[in-house]
């Protein structure tokens, strides 16, 4: 660091990062130090011991991922500061640090930043220990009498960009999470097949650490956008990371900066706190953190980025890009495939480099463009298993974190087919003899207009081959447990593109999804969310898992706006349609499906796939549905062998947008399969 520092106009940001130096070994070193700023050295614990340190801090496998040690505050005035001990001198990091919420207007400026969320602390080595966002720098000391210790050991703070969607959240933070957690066990001696879960058990065992997964961590959500909540689906897919069945429920980080009623002092401390996908910016405590950018800075940064887009949208029309800043779920679309400098997925193989004479600031949101050519490939083409392997240890372990979940499996299902009169009341099966389907439907935006009548003509043609239609309704759930049973129970699950299919990747083994793609003319933005020649957005989120993906196309009948104005595909109504745009763009349009094309998906291929325990032939999948459906992710055998196996493909239709397919969707149907070693 400069030895004098710069006029806070001329401090450039300065990104952490770790050392460039090369490592002859990919074990990482514990990165502490000493109240005299001298860092372990790497011969002071044996290999093994490094080994565990490495499986116990899977977080020091990313450099996005920042730690701090014996930590407490009080929520009352936001106050925070050390505890400290001469025990501890080789052993903890304090640094002087500040967690900063974003300094520009957040999104276009529709959001601004939560400034309730903020941490101020000196290292134990200054002089003062001044209090927090409270303002008051009287440099009073700060009393631990009253504090309590958590008797959790480890906790840990998500953020990302765009993480107030649970689908983003998702792909942004979760994904990053399962890889820096897989990196600790196959650091620490394990082979490539640690992404892996069937042989957790086995593995643990072998060791006297516990894996990742199966440690007592708390989670926290950080969503640094002001009227922003954290979700039961945030919760849901977060507790799924854990095994242990004491684990604390994940929380909203601003649960934490929340007085408790009734308590006039509380302090609560921690003996390790780790931020992980926060941009981390060292420099002299001299310099203050909110100058180390300016907002000029950002948002004329942000004006570079727009032109930037801008530019590329229309030199690239048919590729995914960022439509207007009106609506909140535009980002879906590309930056579920993009990771940002906040993103979870910069893994580190080196060991990060501190120096406590210095101040670290944490911001809670960079800015989206920084990254943004990076991509996670995904796509058709592409091999990928991340979203493969977090499916499987989700799955693994919501029934360790949860010892009862299979039998309350079956008590829903049992108790929805009792409340249809399809089974009486001393049945004492498992159901598994039934189909169960459900049928997503959101309060508000993208409602499912026509969805009772679906479901009536469907339960009516569909249940004497012992198929059930139920409705799947998020908002009407009271907890992420509910909403873990709910997906859980279901052998199939339709429902329009959006967050709400998300919860799909907590659907059973094999289980299949139907995903609606909605009707998008050309002369309005949000094609992205119609295409067909390789997973959608969303979709990307099921590619190489286990789910049967398929998708429907939407037409113009679609929609009951606008009917009766002009001829379909008019001026007159196109002119209707621009006039309540805001109405009619995808993300905000309710949307009808008609009986018949359920009924098909179902009896066509659901029934038909299983009919066969063995599994039925690609060549006899791939062509059972009309030219409005494709199938992005199947389970089909290549050969009829006895020994055949089954194997994941991929039916997409041909890219580009043509004249014929203009009426739903991208392209033509032409079905592609994937390379098998895919």
């Amino acid at each position: 660091h400069h030895s004098q520092p710069q006029h806070p106009q001329q401090q450039r940001r300065k990104l952490w990062q770790p050392p460039k130096d090369n490592v002859k070994s990919k074990k990482l070193k514990h990165p502490t130090a000493d109240n005299n700023h001298h860092h372990r050295s790497s011969n002071e614990s044996s290999n093994n011991n490094n080994n565990s340190d490495d499986r116990a801090a899977w977080w020091r496998n990313n450099r996005l991922c920042f730690e701090i040690d014996y930590i407490c505050h009080r929520p009352q005035s936001n106050t925070w500061a050390y505890m400290t001990s001469s025990k501890w001198k080789q052993n903890v990091f304090q640094p002087t640090m500040e967690l900063k919420p974003s300094a520009w207007k957040y999104d276009g400026g529709r959001y601004n930043a939560e400034l309730r969320v903020g941490i101020k602390v000196d290292s134990p080595t200054r002089k003062r220990m001044e209090r927090g966002d409270s303002g008051d720098d009287s440099g009073e000391e700060f009393s631990f009498d009253t504090c309590q210790l958590s008797t959790t050991d480890t906790h840990v703070v998500l953020q990302s960009v765009f993480n107030d969607m649970v689908g983003e959240f998702y792909s942004r933070s979760l994904l990053g999470l399962h890889q820096t957690m897989v990196m600790g066990v196959q650091q620490d001696g394990e082979d490539d097949d640690a992404n892996s879960t069937d042989n957790d058990e086995a593995k643990s065992s072998s060791q006297s650490l516990a894996l990742p997964w199966e440690q007592d961590i708390q989670f926290y959500i950080h969503i640094p956008l002001q009227g922003k909540e954290v979700l039961d689906g945030h919760k849901l897919f977060t507790a799924g990371m854990l095994a242990n069945s004491n684990a604390g429920m994940p929380m909203s980080f601003l649960d934490l900066f929340q007085p408790p009623e009734n308590v006039e002092d509380d302090c609560q401390c921690y003996r390790k706190m780790v931020f992980c996908g926060y941009d981390v910016y060292t420099h002299d405590e001299q310099v203050n953190s909110e100058d180390i950018d300016t907002v000029e800075h950002y948002d004329k940064k942000t004006k570079e980025d727009d032109k930037e887009e801008k530019d590329e949208m229309e030199s690239n029309p048919g590729d995914d890009k960022v439509g207007s800043d009106e609506d909140e779920e535009d980002v879906e679309q590309t930056n579920s495939n993009k990771k940002t400098s906040t993103d979870l997925l910069a893994v580190s193989d080196n060991s990060p480099s501190f120096n406590p004479s210095l101040k670290y600031t944490l911001w809670s949101s960079g800015t989206v463009a920084e990254h943004k050519k990076d991509t996670i490939n995904c796509n058709r083409g592409e091999k990928c298993q991340g979203y493969a392997n977090l499916r499987n240890l989700m799955s693994s372990n919501f029934v360790k974190h949860y010892p009862s979940l299979n039998d309350d499996i079956v008590k829903f299902r049992r108790e929805a087919l009792l409340a249809k009169s399809l089974i009486s009341d001393d049945y004492s099966g498992d159901t598994k003899e039934w189909l169960v389907v459900g049928l997503t439907q959101r309060t508000y935006r993208r409602a499912w207009l026509n969805l009772p009548t679906v479901m009536k003509q469907c339960n009516t043609k569909l249940n004497g081959r012992r198929v059930i239609f139920i409705e799947v309704n998020v908002e009407d759930t009271s907890s992420p447990y509910e909403q873990l049973i709910l997906h859980r129970s279901l052998d199939v699950m339709i429902g329009v593109h959006g967050a709400q299919l998300t919860q799909a990747v907590v659907l059973p083994p094999h289980a299949h999804v139907l995903e609606i793609l909605p009707w998008v003319p050309s002369y309005i933005r949000g094609n992205w969310v119609t295409r067909r020649d390789a997973p959608t957005p969303l979709g990307i989120i099921y590619h190489n898992t286990d789910l049967n993906h398929a998708g429907y196309s939407l037409d113009r009948s679609s929609t009951d706006l606008c009917v009766g104005v002009g001829e379909v595909g008019s001026e007159e109504e196109k002119k209707c349609f621009l006039n309540q745009r805001k109405n009619f763009i995808w993300d905000n349009r309710d949307f009808n499906v008609e009986p018949e094309v359920i009924i098909q998906y179902i009896e066509k291929l659901v029934l038909f796939m299983r009919d066969d325990e063995m599994g039925k032939l690609c060549t006899e999948v791939k062509d059972r549905l009309d030219e409005r459906f494709v199938l992005y992710n199947v389970w089909c055998a290549d050969e009829e062998e006895e020994e055949s196996t089954l194997s994941v493909s991929h039916y997409y239709a041909e890219a580009g947008p043509t004249a014929e397919g203009e009426q739903y969707g991208m392209g033509r149907r032409k079905k592609l399969k994937m390379a098998k070693d895919e």
